[in-house]
């Protein structure tokens, strides 16, 4: 019998489950949580309240917060956000200074084909803030596993088809990925140069690099091309 779309996914999904069983955790039970926009810390702060109940969940904005004695077993993220270190090289920083501790990303949105750059820089989970996924993440990274959430999946599954397929697509540099996102979600120049703490002109002239790679001039044309990256 010809296995239909939906069960080919399930498939697919569960290979992403990829088995973390090295890692060993000897820490206390603490979660970490960094979020500089008080309303969305608040909102996961109850959510996880109610999730995570065995754990000691403490807050930050940023993170040079971070206490240096004390090592979590679960550190909890914005991509984008946090004192200008955004996206994967800030999760690169977090792995260095906690290298025991599950690290987990989140956002409103997601960057298409690049789960391979969020596994590589030793990312345990990601989940969507839109979608709400935050207890299902938890759950599978807690049991020694790494969840990405099916947006990612699915981005990454056209990617390789697309390869499969021949198909030319542009290349974005990570930096790009970042402005490129946060341009879509409909940020002006002067808050992406805030949140990534860079120049409002350095902002301008990557804009017109993504642009011009991508072949558009809209923000509408940037959303949907990010889409299909």
């Amino acid at each position: 019998m010809k296995p239909t779309r939906e069960s080919w996914f399930q498939r697919l999904a569960s290979t992403f489950l990829i088995n973390n069983g090295k890692q060993k955790f000897s820490m206390t039970n603490s979660v970490f949580l960094i979020e500089e926009l008080p309303i969305i810390r608040n909102s996961l702060l109850a959510t996880l309240a109610g999730i995570a109940t065995e754990y000691k969940i403490t807050a930050f904005s940023s993170f040079e917060e971070l206490p240096r004695a004390s090592v979590p077993e679960m550190i909890i993220i914005s991509l984008v956000r946090s004192s200008g270190k955004a996206g994967i090289g800030y999760i690169t920083l977090l792995k260095k200074k906690y290298p025991q501790s599950m690290v987990i990303a989140y956002d409103v949105s997601s960057i298409p084909g690049v789960i391979r750059m969020y596994y590589k820089a030793g990312i345990a989970g990601f989940f969507s803030l839109e979608d709400n996924d935050i207890a299902s993440c938890i759950e599978i990274v807690r049991s020694g596993k790494v969840y990405f959430h099916n947006s990612l999946v699915n981005a990454f599954v056209f990617h390789l088809q697309s390869q499969n397929r021949g198909i030319s697509r542009p290349s974005l540099t990570l930096r790009q990925y970042e402005v490129a996102r946060m341009l879509a979600d409909g940020l002006s120049n002067k808050d992406i140069a805030g949140h990534l703490n860079i120049a409002s002109g350095t902002i301008s002239a990557v804009k017109s690099s993504i642009y011009k790679k991508l072949k558009i001039s809209t923000p509408e044309e940037l959303h949907e091309a990010l889409m299909t990256l």
